[in-house]
C-alpha cells in the first residue's frame, strides 16, 4: 500500500468536489470521525452518561441501527443548511432530527450523536 494515499486523495478532483459539497460542515464531520475512531480503537468510554437526545437517537435506531449525519449547502434557510442527524427507522422511513424554528435542538441532537460516537455505540 502506498504511503502517499492521503496526498493522492487530496489532489484527486473527485475528492475536492466532495469536500466542497461538505462546505462548513467538514470540520464537524472530521471531528465526529476522530471521536468515533478513538472509540473504536479503545472500546469507547462506557462511563459517559447519555443525554436524553442521545438516548432518543438510540431508541429511534433500535430496529435498524442506521444513523447518519447529513447537511445541505443548497437549502434556502440557514437552519436547513445545518448538519443534522438522520435515523433510518425502516427501509422507507427516515427521521430527521432538525428544527427550523429551534436550531439549538438540532445542535443538541448532534451533541447526542457525538456522545454515541464517544461511547463506542
Amino acid at each position: 500500500m502506498s504511503d502517499n494515499l492521503l496526498s493522492a486523495a487530496a489532489s484527486d478532483p473527485k475528492w475536492a468536489a466532495t469536500w466542497l459539497e461538505l462546505g462548513q460542515g467538514a470540520p464537524t464531520l472530521a471531528g465526529l470521525a476522530q471521536v468515533a475512531s478513538v472509540a473504536m480503537a479503545t472500546g469507547g468510554d462506557r462511563s459517559i452518561r447519555l443525554s436524553p437526545e442521545a438516548r432518543c437517537l438510540l431508541y429511534a435506531a433500535r430496529n435498524r441501527g442506521v444513523l447518519e449525519v447529513k447537511g445541505s449547502n443548497r437549502a434556502f434557510d440557514a437552519p436547513g443548511r445545518m448538519l443534522a442527524v438522520y435515523v433510518e427507522t425502516d427501509a422507507e422511513r427516515t427521521l430527521i432530527f432538525r428544527s427550523r424554528d429551534n436550531p439549538a435542538l438540532t445542535i443538541r441532537f448532534l451533541a447526542g450523536f457525538r456522545e454515541l460516537c464517544a461511547a463506542g455505540l
